[in-house]
C-alpha cells in the first residue's frame, strides 16, 4: 500500500536544492559544480556502505519452514527473470519508453538549455535565469509527486502514461512555436507534470502487468537502461538533424515521433489488471 509519490518527493525536493545552487555557481565557475557534486557523491558512498536495511524475519507465529517457503518464493529465479525477454508486452513497453521518453530527455538535457540560454545576450545571465527557473519547476514537480498518484489510481497506469506522453508533445511542439521567452519558461513548468506521470505511472505499469516480484529488474531493464540506450543510440541522429535544420524542425521531428509512439502505444500497452490494489 506504499505510494512511490511520497519517496520520489525528497529526489525532486533535493534536485531543486541542488538546482538553485548550481545555476548561481555556474556563473561564478562551472568547475564549483564538478567539485560539489564529487564532494556529495563521497557523502551518497559512505551512507550506502553504512547503512545496512532490515533483513527479513519470521514473525513470531511464523515456524521456520513456513518462514523459509515465504522467503524463497518472493524470491525471484534467474530464469523467471530472463523470461521477461520473451515476452511481447515487455518488449512494447521498452519501444514505448525508448520512443518517448528517450526522445524528450535529449530534447531537454541536450537540446533545451542551450535554446534557451540563446534568448539572453550574456549567456551568463540566461545560466543564471535556468537555474531559478529549472529549481522552481522542480519544486513544482516535487508537489506534483505527491498529487499524481490519486490521478493515476483514477486514470490507470496506461492513460496516464499516454497523458505524460501528451504533455510531452506539447511542451516540445511549442517550444518550437513560441519566440517569447516568458511563454518558453512558462513552457518548461510543463516538465513538472509530465515526470511525476510517467514515472509513477510507470511504476504502476509494471507492477499491475508483470509479476511484482520482478518489478526492480522491470524498472531497471524496461525503463532505466533501456530509456538510457535510446538517449546513446539516438542522440548522434537528433544531433545531425540539429546541425542541418536547426531547433525548430528538430523539435517538430521530436514531437512527432512521441506522438506517432503514443498513438501506437494506445493498441500495444496493456490495460493494467491489478493498479487499483497498488
Amino acid at each position: 500500500g506504499f505510494e512511490f509519490g511520497p519517496a520520489r518527493f525528497w529526489g525532486s525536493f533535493g534536485y531543486a536544492a541542488a538546482t538553485f545552487v548550481a545555476g548561481i555557481l555556474f556563473g561564478i565557475d562551472p568547475h564549483i559544480n564538478f567539485w560539489m557534486a564529487s564532494g556529495v557523491a563521497v557523502i551518497f558512498f559512505t551512507i550506502n556502505i553504512v547503512f545496512k536495511p532490515k533483513q527479513y524475519h519470521a514473525s513470531p507465529i511464523e515456524n521456520n519452514d513456513t518462514a523459509l517457503v515465504e522467503k524463497t518464493t518472493t524470491i525471484p529465479t534467474m530464469g523467471e527473470i530472463l523470461s521477461l525477454f520473451g515476452l511481447q508486452k515487455f518488449w512494447l513497453f521498452v519501444l514505448f519508453v525508448i520512443g518517448t521518453y528517450s526522445f524528450y530527455t535529449i530534447y531537454d538535457q541536450q537540446l533545451f538549455p542551450n535554446f534557451y540560454t540563446g534568448f539572453f545576450e550574456k549567456p551568463e545571465d540566461g545560466y543564471q535565469v535556468y537555474g531559478y527557473l529549472n529549481s522552481f519547476q522542480v519544486f513544482l514537480e516535487a508537489t506534483c509527486m505527491i498529487i499524481a498518484p490519486y490521478f493515476i489510481n483514477k486514470m490507470g497506469a496506461k492513460k496516464s502514461l499516454l497523458v505524460a506522453a501528451l504533455v510531452m508533445i506539447c511542451r516540445i511542439a511549442l517550444s518550437a512555436t513560441l519566440d517569447n521567452i516568458y511563454l518558453i519558461s512558462f513552457v518548461k513548468l510543463f516538465h513538472a507534470i509530465e515526470i511525476p506521470l510517467f514515472i509513477l505511472a510507470m511504476f504502476k505499469y509494471i507492477v499491475g502487468n508483470f509479476d511484482a516480484r520482478l518489478s526492480a529488474t522491470l524498472y531497471l531493464v524496461g525503463f532505466n537502461i533501456s530509456s538510457n540506450l535510446g538517449v546513446i543510440v539516438l542522440s548522434w541522429f537528433v544531433g545531425k538533424l540539429f546541425d542541418n535544420t536547426g531547433y525548430a524542425t528538430t523539435f517538430y521531428v521530436l514531437a512527432g515521433v512521441v506522438l506517432i509512439t503514443s498513438i501506437i502505444a494506445i493498441f500495444t500497452l496493456s490495460d493494467e489488471k491489478k493498479a487499483k490494489q497498488q
